[in-house]
């Protein structure tokens, strides 16, 4: 939801946006507004699960797993998925009649240094005492990373599991050349094709990325799920259909604050959010 977005800098010379979730448990914070996430989580968790088979597959059951949740936000969501992973994991070692102990679990938690980690940290209590009740042998480790995941976050050949959800939207910077984007905040139908074609070249180049870090940090056999907010960006026409028409409205409505004065046209001139919904295409 925009709403839950914190934007930390609006200036024409600096490209790079610290960008975040509303912290706390307030009434707008992320934490009680991450429903329509959960549902996207919940209908893609049978993707999660089978990914995990194939990766038990391949590498057994190490001694310790290691995860990943990266984009985690501030939210239960996050946590909801890690005890998904490990119930399953878990689940496959007693139809398997594995009869080595429980592996442990070493879970990094990671989002940009705005993330409400603090917010995160005060759920582990209740997240161990329902894996102690489901799992009593099971010994997880949490710990969060404040870093983009543009980049190494881990040594070589150390992760067993990836999970992204809802993040790889989020570029790593606003791309540059958006001077003739005015009155929009992002890619919209106004937009003339450079713009465009700027937010494309930035996505391939963050996602390259990302994947290119993600090779070199997981083992052999591991295994990387990843759900994004997607689009139709082939035309103009298909923006009106895209799954970021909030942010659209968004842009429209500081129009409107703009022509009031509350908002200098320069400073809305020069805003442009990192934010690309991309296609299969």
């Amino acid at each position: 939801m925009v709403t839950q977005i914190t934007l930390t800098t609006m200036a024409a010379n600096n490209y790079k946006l610290a960008v975040h979730m509303n912290a706390g448990d307030g009434e707008t914070s992320y934490t009680n507004n991450s429903a329509p996430r959960k549902i996207g989580i919940t209908k893609s968790l049978h993707v999660l699960e089978r990914a995990i088979e194939e990766m038990i597959t391949d590498i057994g059951f190490p001694k310790c797993f290691k995860i990943a949740d990266l984009g985690c936000s501030s939210g239960p969501n996050t946590l909801l998925v890690i005890s998904h992973i490990i119930e399953k994991i878990e689940e496959l070692r007693r139809k398997q009649k594995n009869s080595r102990n429980s592996p442990e679990y070493e879970v990094f938690l990671s989002d940009l240094p705005g993330n409400d980690f603090n917010n995160l940290f005060k759920l582990l209590p209740d997240f161990y005492d329902k894996l102690d009740i489901n799992n009593p042998s099971t010994k997880c480790f949490v710990s969060g990373l404040p870093c983009s995941f543009y980049g190494r976050l881990f040594p070589c050949n150390s992760l067993n599991h990836v999970y992204s959800s809802y993040s790889l939207h989020w570029l790593s910077q606003t791309p540059e050349g958006l001077e003739s984007n005015k009155d929009n905040i992002c890619i919209a139908e106004t937009s003339p094709p450079e713009i465009f074609e700027a937010y494309r070249k930035q996505h391939r180049k963050d996602f390259s990325t990302f994947l290119g870090s993600r090779g070199e940090e997981m083992v052999r056999g591991g295994r990387m799920v990843l759900t994004f907010v997607g689009g139709k960006l082939k035309d103009h026409a298909s923006l009106k259909q895209d799954q970021t028409i909030q942010i659209f409205l968004l842009g429209k409505t500081l129009v409107e604050i703009v022509a009031e004065g509350m908002i200098k046209e320069a400073d809305l001139h020069s805003f442009n959010l990192p934010v690309y919904p991309p296609s299969k295409e």
